[in-house]
């Protein structure tokens, strides 16, 4: 028999996603150019578009570790995560959907309208006319259309209030083992997703912390603290279902007050009950999973993971995949509303919207996340209409393989021990706006992979930065005997210049130091996970100045002659 209690704290620390809200798509529409061409021009409209969608994702949202005391524990030494709340969009999957379906196995019917309430359409560019009337806008939204939700917003919010209190009054009277019977069983054995789901992807399920056996589950609640037989309103387990996001979803709103109010009855009954309180047990109840893996699992943090690793790369996909542009397809060139449906998998300004679409349109594959579509198609890997966007080999081959493979296991229950979870990565390598054309390249090294990293002259001193400030990673054009491509800008993952290239990914004015590695030997084809080294450096040029964004034009610099 297991002998203790475990329950996670959810903690409502804000993660401060809140400017997902504001164009959050890349910082750039320029594609990696495996083969450089003459005459692409991004027209301004879809520059600003593009950046418009880039910056401000992670501008607070990646101060999201040392919110939360692990100190804080149920028993049995478990804690919860360090991260913080997403705002109301961080639901990423199907847990989070299943506690918007039907709860009356729970005791209780929810009304499950879209989530409404957690739609800022304020900052989507909508205005109003002079005289009053609503404009709609280029994202097909109007100011009067945002009131409506609002409006409906606040009425739900209301009859969800008005609901819960009425079940109060309810079960004021109502005995223990009834209540129990009514309101915790249907929780136990319901397949539905409680509330924990909000913040939780896995790992922490309400139905965890009930047994079938009244007695028992009040005694294992009750050896732990879990409920406190002499401040029973003060019960640690009604201040765990409690706690919510800084701005919860409207829906999961009334499920949460559902649970809370039919926990809070039942302990008011059951420590009123002198049989209950001399009952023993010895079974645990709670989550099996240590405390890091339940952090691993936190929403928060997956999607924190998905905005560095993916969505920070959007700038890529942005031209063919985006809905917004995807409309005026329709009716084109026999383009159906349902052609253009299946290709427009990015949601704008939604990271976590856009994270759950892949996932339902296949684009994700679940069980082998390396033949994802979202993968391996910009990859080059398989037809694409849009042609490769990168290279295996290349650091964003890498940051979209590493999210894949780690959602997946999340999502089919991998990990059991901390020893199970993946590394912390080193590092991290954002898409900028900046690119850079070499050219002049000997025709040794046509069709190569080329990777560049780049160091900064550290200001009034003779030295360079320690860890490469920049890279990136492409195929030699065999024609023009060129490359060009946008540059990550990277960091150490937990420096202070992690949290900089996150305000701002952009490389300031400076003296830069550029060190070509060639793959002579086409490794990284046969291994996408191979990584370039000082075996494969063929030679390095300095650059200084500034570094204007954008395609047109690139940073050029000459490609010098190669070290002896």
């Amino acid at each position: 028999m297991k002998n203790t209690v475990c329950l996670i704290a959810v903690v409502a620390f804000p993660l401060s996603l809140a400017s997902c809200n504001r164009e959050s798509a890349p910082a750039t529409v320029s594609h990696d150019q495996p083969a450089v061409t003459a005459g692409h021009n991004v027209t301004h409209g879809d520059a600003s578009h593009a950046t418009d969608s880039s910056h401000g994702e992670h501008q607070d949202g990646q101060q999201r570790h040392g919110a939360h005391d692990d100190s804080e524990h149920a028993s049995g030494g478990h804690g919860h995560a360090p991260h913080g709340h997403t705002e109301a969009r961080h639901d990423s999957h199907a847990p989070h959907d299943k506690a918007h379906s039907s709860h009356s196995d729970h005791g209780d019917t929810v009304d499950h309208g879209h989530r409404a309430a957690n739609e800022s359409h304020s900052k989507h560019g909508h205005t109003a006319n002079a005289d009053g009337r609503k404009e709609h806008t280029e994202h097909g939204h109007s100011e009067d259309h945002a009131h409506r939700k609002v409006v409906t917003s606040h009425a739900t919010a209301d009859a969800g209030h008005a609901a819960t209190e009425r079940l109060a009054a309810e079960l004021a009277d109502t005995d223990a083992a009834t209540i129990f019977s009514s309101r915790l069983l249907p929780i136990l054995k319901s397949d539905r997703a409680s509330s924990c789901t909000e913040c939780h992807f896995a790992g922490v399920e309400l139905r965890d912390f009930i047994l079938e056996d009244q007695a028992k589950t009040f005694a294992s609640l009750k050896s732990t603290g879990m409920i406190d037989v002499d401040r029973p309103d003060e019960s640690k387990i009604l201040q765990f279902i409690g706690r919510k996001p800084e701005k919860p979803d409207a829906l999961i709103e009334k499920v949460r007050q559902t649970e809370l109010v039919a926990f809070r009855a039942w302990i008011r009954a059951a420590v009123r009950e002198p049989e209950l309180l001399k009952a023993t047990s010895d079974v645990e109840v709670g989550t099996s999973l240590p405390p890091e893996v339940v952090r691993h699992a936190r929403r928060d943090r997956v999607l924190s993971s998905f905005i560095d690793n993916i969505w920070s790369e959007m700038g890529r996909c942005i031209n063919c995949h985006n809905p917004e542009r995807n409309r005026q397809k329709i009716g084109r060139s026999g383009f159906t509303k349902e052609d253009v449906d299946a290709i427009s998998w990015i949601v704008p300004r939604d990271p976590a919207g856009t994270l759950r679409k892949l996932v339902d349109s296949g684009n994700i594959d679940l069980d082998d996340p390396a033949a994802s579509p979202v993968l391996t198609k910009p990859a080059g890997l398989e037809d694409h209409g849009g042609g490769p966007k990168f290279f295996p080999g290349s650091p964003t081959y890498r940051n979209f393989l590493v999210f894949l493979t780690d959602y997946a296991d999340i999502t089919n229950g991998k990990y059991v021990t901390a020893s199970d979870l993946p590394g912390v990565p080193k590092e991290i390598a954002l898409l900028s706006e900046q690119q850079l054309r070499i050219t002049g390249i000997p025709p040794d090294f046509s069709d190569l992979p080329l990777q560049v990293d780049i160091y900064r002259r550290i200001a009034g001193t003779d030295k360079w930065s320690e860890h490469r400030v920049a890279t990136g990673f492409s195929r030699v054009n065999d024609k023009q005997h060129a490359w060009q491509n946008p540059i990550l800008v990277t960091a150490p993952a937990e420096s202070p210049r992690a949290k900089e290239i996150r305000d701002r990914r952009l490389l300031p004015s400076g003296e830069y130091r550029i060190r070509i590695l060639i793959d002579r030997e086409r490794k990284t084809e046969k291994d996408p996970l191979y990584k370039l080294s000082e075996a494969d450096f063929v030679v390095e040029v300095q650059i200084s100045g500034t570094w204007k964004p954008g395609y047109q034009p690139p940073k050029t610099v000459s490609f010098p002659e190669a070290r002896d």
